[in-house]
């Protein structure tokens, strides 16, 4: 995992945590130097982290089956519900 910045950390159903893009700095550089806080190039890593494993277990990367997304940075990232039938009575009246 390398550090990021501007990324989103999604809660999941199962507790565990979705890391997905971000901002991070140009590899081989020192992540707490300066150079790597002014060379940032966006990324379309996306992680899982669980935060009942032991510390310093690792964080497995999701691999897709087909292209994969776009890198990106300031987005947002919510949870669908897994259900998505909506019944006519579920809807509020207007």
């Amino acid at each position: 995992m390398q550090p990021a910045t501007f990324h989103t950390a999604t809660v999941l159903p199962d507790q565990q945590i979705l890391i997905a893009g971000g901002a991070v700095g140009m590899p081989g550089t020192d992540p707490d130097s300066l150079d790597a806080a002014t060379h940032l190039f966006l990324t379309s890593s996306y992680e899982i982290y669980d935060p009942w494993q032991p510390a310093g277990s690792e964080v497995q990367e999701v691999v897709f089956d087909g292209p994969a997304p776009k890198p990106r940075a300031f987005h947002h990232a919510v949870v669908r519900s897994v259900s998505s039938t909506v019944r006519k009575s579920e809807i509020p009246p207007s």
